[in-house]
């Protein structure tokens, strides 16, 4: 269960300030997985699992796949870079073959990436993550190495932000996880 946002922004003809390597394109998405607790207080099968970080929690994100609502984020802002979405049926077919883990549909979206637009490269992303628990400061940088990891960068190009909301949205109320996602990637130019 979630909601998703994307929006697709590029350089204008002729603007300034970017590097003159290539185009400078931006995908953007917000995410947001609400949980659920067992009958028991415990977590389903998968857990929490969160940028492919198994989190220890006493909740989990309901859904079809691992739930893991940062790296769904990622693969909207992908789509957001001129993807057709995969999130949905592509991934559902997934989901339904016994594919749940959410870093194979990430893999995916980067090989569709990679086939539509050639010589679009990946080069930061970043994340704002809104929760009231679990408390995320001290799993961040797990997170921010599976996610270098997963996209082939360096750390330094991969930020986390975690903040509670402070009980300002259902997700700062404990009901829920909310990510956003901004991912930079750069055209290279063929000469």
């Amino acid at each position: 269960m979630g909601q998703d946002h994307h929006r697709f922004i590029t350089k204008e003809p002729g603007q300034t300030g970017f590097d003159n390597r290539g185009e400078t394109k931006m995908g953007a998405c917000l995410d947001a997985g609400f949980r659920v607790k067992t009958a028991d207080g415990g977590a389903n099968k998968y857990g929490l699992r969160l940028a492919g970080v198994d989190i220890d929690c006493d909740c989990l994100i309901e859904a079809n796949s691992d739930g893991d609502v940062v790296i769904h984020a990622l693969i909207n802002a992908i789509s957001g870079l001129g993807c057709p979405p995969f999130l949905g049926k592509p991934a559902d077919a997934l989901c339904r073959a016994g594919i749940k883990d959410s870093r194979v549909y990430l893999a995916e979206s980067l090989r569709i990436l990679q086939e539509i637009h050639p010589r679009l490269t990946v080069v930061h992303a970043s994340f704002s993550i809104e929760a009231l628990k679990p408390k995320l400061w001290l799993h961040i940088p797990a997170m921010r190495s599976s996610l270098a990891k997963l996209l082939n960068l360096p750390i330094t190009s991969i930020g986390i932000t975690a903040t509670t909301g402070e009980g300002l949205s259902g997700m700062g109320r404990g009901e829920g996880i909310g990510v956003t996602c901004l991912l930079t990637a750069q055209e290279i130019c063929p000469f």
